[in-house]
């Protein structure tokens, strides 16, 4: 950290990340549960934390004086949006693959195969197939309900009224479950609104399954 770096106040860090997202400092500072602007309230996070030094108490402190652990709980998914932005900069392909890997998902082919190898109920495999098409992109749980839709229709899965956010909770809840019970790591992460596959599991699925994405950073697993 140089003392330039520090030298520059937490308000203006978040005056610049304002400006980029077209929004009021306050409105980041608020508390608005809106997808876009918690998305540009954990940037600030990591913006500020990282800038200033600071612990993620004083963050906290500072973005109206929140409960630190919000904090805490945000910058892991802040660092994996961050990377996948930095990615899609150096390597302009890298949105449409992935892109292209959730169309792909229009034949539901991996949901079937995933409830059939890991025994668990198609919903749960749904969600779990889109988690995989996307990593290591961050899913918004709107997204992926909408995803989940669209899967769930083309195999007469759908239910009348759509998925739900609460179902999307409910889903990671009872997955997270299921997979320390049969030896294996948590697979998913569900903080402020997003879903996305943990780095611990997501290589053994993929190699399960035979859907090779980049994985970063990542050990391969075994079994």
């Amino acid at each position: 950290m140089t003392v330039i770096q520090m030298a520059v106040s937490a308000n203006a860090i978040l005056k610049q990340i304002s400006e980029t997202a077209g929004l009021h400092p306050d409105d980041i500072k608020g508390r608005s549960q809106r997808p876009v602007i918690q998305y540009w309230r954990r940037r600030a996070y990591l913006e500020i934390l990282e800038r200033k030094g600071w612990s993620a108490r004083q963050v906290a402190y500072f973005m109206d004086k929140r409960n630190h652990m919000q904090v805490t709980r945000a910058l892991p998914l802040a660092r994996k949006e961050r990377d996948a932005e930095r990615k899609a900069k150096s390597d302009p392909q890298y949105i449409h693959e992935l892109e292209a890997q959730i169309r792909r998902l229009s034949g539901t082919n991996l949901a079937l195969e995933v409830q059939h190898s890991l025994n668990i109920p198609l919903w749960q495999a749904i969600f779990l197939s889109i988690l995989m098409e996307t990593y290591p992109r961050v899913c918004a749980v709107s997204d992926a309900c909408e995803l989940y839709d669209e899967a769930s229709e083309r195999l007469s899965y759908g239910t009348s009224g759509g998925v739900s956010d609460d179902q999307a909770r409910l889903f990671s809840s009872r997955i997270n479950r299921h997979f320390p019970a049969i030896g294996l790591p948590k697979p998913v992460i569900l903080a402020n609104r997003a879903l996305v596959l943990s780095d611990d599991i997501a290589p053994w699925l993929h190699n399960k399954f035979g859907k090779p994405v980049s994985l970063p950073s990542a050990q391969r697993m075994t079994g």
